[in-house]
């Protein structure tokens, strides 16, 4: 390698060595201090991707398994009350043995009983007052807050008016029916439009199978629900109903009377009118279908040309435009009417393509009005418009040309050119020639386009023609050769001007609307129907890994405490009500968790006042120790259930703990030897560095004398 002092290249392969050096044992000592092998993105992405996730969900296994604990600790709360329960039915037990062995007399006896009911209302008051962290342990179902069910009418389900259609009024679902709801109220049912009007009460509470669990309830009610209304209200219609429930619990009732024989809706209009009016629309039940075409004429707009819209009236977005005057239908409907008239797309928009507004409505009479905002104006009495030329090369109209007027007719020209001659016609109501009656650019444009068409049709003569208003209305044509030898002059014209029509004719063409009546259902006067959803008291443990495929929900219930239902019967039928419950992702039973059994013993109206009283009570007391040892049991296997979700979660996250150490955590014997090498290696980089800078030195020798 020659000797040089341009560039080091031994000092720069030194130095960045020695920068990978620093780098490295910086890495190292980072490591170290931290205890972490990956400090940032950069050091392992993938690592860290999957390190982080870990950590969620150890963080969420770790609450998972305090979720779970506390669950079992709210069962062992009513484990432990249910035991001071038996100690008090014990005592009950005794009291009751002793009031039955025929030796107490009447006031031993009252005295007895007294103790014996005070024991009732003390198993009463713990159901009442056991608690876990404010929330009480034995409960029984209790009724939310009542919401009202709406319903309207009216609503066109195919060739049927559909009716009383029950919808929700407040957010969410509440107004909806659920299982488990209660219903009252009234609603009733008018009929009108069809054979006979009339009109049915129905008292919802009478139906209270509609909020069943129990899909066969549900099905039993409704057709009993159709049955009651079509041999009420069809007795006077005539008509039979069907009830039916959404999967939303949106509850309707339809009427089976098809719609009657169509008949033609007319609209007419008057010669220069900007209205289009129907016929009388039938309100009651009334159903629109054809199309509408409504035909706009503006002179001078588009070149007068005429633009038509084609409305379906058929269309879902107009129904109801027949519907009760100021009814929320009817005014949607003229509002979506009223959208699809004012339309100002350029691709086929109508008002874009008439330049006008309009409105739809409907008269006190009951028609449908259609109305423009640029009312049509009579066109005057055309009169003729004279040419003469006041001097050579110049032709100018006699007449002035009155502001927006109407021009019609040819206007004729000849030119004299020496022994050339030349002749022009033309025809002044061409579209392009509207401004000469105009001001701004639309006259000058105008102006210069008849000049054009006069330069060629006149081009024989060789010369050019300006028109110009000469500030006083008249048209004026000038020749560019006005000195002594062109002529113009009129050839017969023909044009006439008249005061131009303006505004906007409406008409109709190819309409073929029809409508047809039918029955229509409507909630009338009196409808006062709500409903109140069921709530239990229910504490719900949520267990996750911090995945959606991880997570549970334990919905756990211990149902009512008092001397009406002690314990949980082993005997109830599926019908009664749960007492302890544990339920996986609401369903009961799942993954081996318990459901719970039905209702429990009845303590009510036991009595220790006579000696047969004593021996029935000692019999239905040990029916209630035995439901309460029951229901422990029950609460006991729950506990363990819960107890087992805590112990999985601590021992996932206990796995995902040490999974993530793997990956995350940092090597101390590899870190420590990587840190020596680094080390042993900077001192030598920097050895070699200034050995590196020291060779140049050798090129002053060199230069030395």
């Amino acid at each position: 390698m020659p000797l040089g002092v341009l560039n080091n290249i031994s000092a720069v392969y030194a130095e960045n060595n020695l920068n990978q050096t620093q780098a490295s044992l910086q890495n190292v000592l980072t490591q170290l201090s931290s205890g972490s092998r990956i400090n940032s993105g950069a050091d392992d992405p993938a690592g860290l991707s999957i390190a982080n996730g870990l950590a969620a969900n150890a963080a969420a296994l770790t609450q998972s398994s305090s979720n779970a604990s506390e669950g079992a600790g709210f069962l062992q709360v009513a484990d432990g009350a249910l035991s001071q329960v038996t100690s008090l039915l014990t005592s009950a037990v005794s009291l009751a043995t002793e009031a039955g062995g025929g030796t107490l007399s009447g006031s031993q006896l009252n005295a007895a009983d007294q103790e014996y009911q005070d024991i009732l209302t003390q198993i009463g008051t713990i159901g009442q007052t056991t608690e876990y962290n404010g929330i009480k342990v034995f409960t029984a179902s209790q009724a939310g807050t009542a919401s009202n069910v709406d319903f309207e009418g009216n609503a066109v389900v195919a060739n049927h008016y559909a009716s009383v259609s029950s919808q929700v009024v407040t957010q969410g679902d509440a107004g909806s029916i659920t299982a488990g709801d209660t219903l009252a109220g009234n609603v009733v049912i008018t009929s009108t439009g069809g054979k006979a009007e009339g009109s049915q009460t129905i008292n919802l509470a009478d139906y209270q199978g509609l909020a069943s669990s129990s899909a066969a309830q549900v099905t039993a009610t409704l057709a009993q629900l159709s049955k009651a209304v079509t041999a009420g209200l069809g007795a006077t219609t005539g008509s039979t109903y069907m009830a039916a429930l959404s999967a939303q619990g949106v509850l309707s009732i339809t009427t089976s009377s098809e719609t009657a024989a169509p008949a033609n809706v007319t609209f007419s209009t008057a010669a220069a009118t900007s209205t289009i009016t129907s016929s009388v629309l039938p309100t009651n039940g009334a159903a629109l279908s054809g199309t509408l075409d409504v035909l706009s004429t503006i002179p001078g707009v588009n070149g007068g040309a005429a633009q038509t819209l084609g409305i379906n009236l058929g269309a879902a977005a107009y129904v109801g435009l027949d519907g009760p005057a100021g009814s929320a239908a009817q005014t949607a409907a003229l509002a979506n009417l009223n959208t699809a008239l004012n339309a100002t797309s350029a691709n086929g928009g109508f008002a874009h393509a008439t330049g006008s507004t309009y409105a739809a409505t409907i008269t006190a009479g009951g028609a449908l009005q259609i109305t423009t905002t640029q009312p049509p104006v009579a066109q005057g009495q055309p009169t003729n418009v004279a040419f003469t030329s006041p001097s050579l090369g110049v032709f100018k109209s006699t007449q002035a040309l009155g502001a927006g007027n109407l021009l019609t007719g040819d206007l004729n020209i000849t030119s004299a050119h020496g022994t050339a001659g030349a002749t022009a016609s033309i025809d002044l109501s061409a579209a392009k020639y509207d401004g000469l009656t105009g001001s701004g650019s639309a006259l000058t444009t105008a102006e210069t386009a008849l000049g054009t068409a006069l330069g060629t049709a006149l081009a024989a003569s060789g010369n050019t023609y300006t028109v110009t208003e000469d500030g006083t209305g008249h048209l004026v044509i000038t020749s560019s050769e006005t000195v002594d030898t062109e002529t113009l002059a009129d050839n017969s014209s023909t044009v006439q001007q008249a005061t131009a029509a303006s505004g906007e004719t409406l008409a109709t063409t190819g309409s073929n609307v029809t409508t047809a009546v039918g029955e229509a259902l409507a909630a009338g006067a009196g409808s006062d129907v709500t409903e109140t959803t069921a709530t239990t008291g229910i504490v719900n443990i949520y267990t996750s890994d911090g995945t959606t495929d991880g997570s549970q929900n334990y919905s756990v219930t211990v149902g009512a405490l008092t001397d009406g239902s002690v314990g949980t019967s082993t005997t109830s039928s599926p019908a009664q009500t749960t007492n302890v419950a544990v339920s996986e992702n609401g369903q009961t039973g799942v993954g081996g968790i318990l459901a719970g059994a039905g209702a429990g013993t009845s303590l009510t109206g036991t009595n220790l006042t006579s000696q047969a009283a004593a021996e029935a009570a000692l019999q239905t007391v040990g029916d209630a120790i035995n439901a309460v040892a029951y229901q422990r049991g029950q609460v006991g296997a729950n506990i363990n259930e819960l107890t087992a979700a805590s112990n999985i979660a601590s021992s996932q996250m206990t796995n995902i703990t040490a999974a993530q150490n793997t990956i995350s955590a940092t090597d101390y014997a590899a870190a420590t030897s990587n840190m020596s090498k680094y080390e042993i290696l900077t001192q030598t980089g920097i050895s070699a560095l200034a050995q590196a800078n020291s060779t140049q030195q050798m090129v002053t020798k060199l230069l030395q004398q």
